[in-house]
């Protein structure tokens, strides 16, 4: 595989992962307000604008840029074990305040996660 194509399949995976972010919290945002849980809905909001710019932000995160076949292909598994997470995570049934804190604190731990990972794969 050439390394442009890499590239753009990297940043093509990264954009398609945050607009699944940013689905999944749109959805969670909407159980919220059916719920009547009102202390949340700022930060809920506040996290799905930071999974938008984030994904605004692909194309010119210098760092994905750089990765290799090897690394990408290490990111592309870490992100496929935050999507595993987030399925634990939904699998509870009683969807209450605890649920939705918990929830919350996952989503605002994935950005700095990932941001971290590339930056690890990057120093190997």
């Amino acid at each position: 595989m050439n390394k442009k194509l890499e590239k753009q399949d990297i940043c093509e995976f990264m954009s398609n992962f945050y607009d699944w972010l940013i689905k999944i919290t749109r959805k969670d945002y909407d159980e919220l307000k059916f719920k009547k849980y009102e202390d949340f809905y700022e930060y809920y909001k506040q996290v799905e604008q930071v999974f938008i710019k984030k994904k605004q932000e692909i194309g010119a995160n210098v760092n994905i840029i750089r990765l290799n076949i090897d690394s990408i292909e290490r990111l592309k598994v870490i992100i496929d074990i935050t999507k595993d997470e987030y399925k634990e995570l939904r699998a509870t049934d009683e969807k209450d305040i605890i649920y939705f804190n918990t929830l919350l604190g996952w989503y605002e731990g994935i950005s700095s996660e990932i941001d971290m990972c590339i930056n690890s794969l990057l120093n190997k």
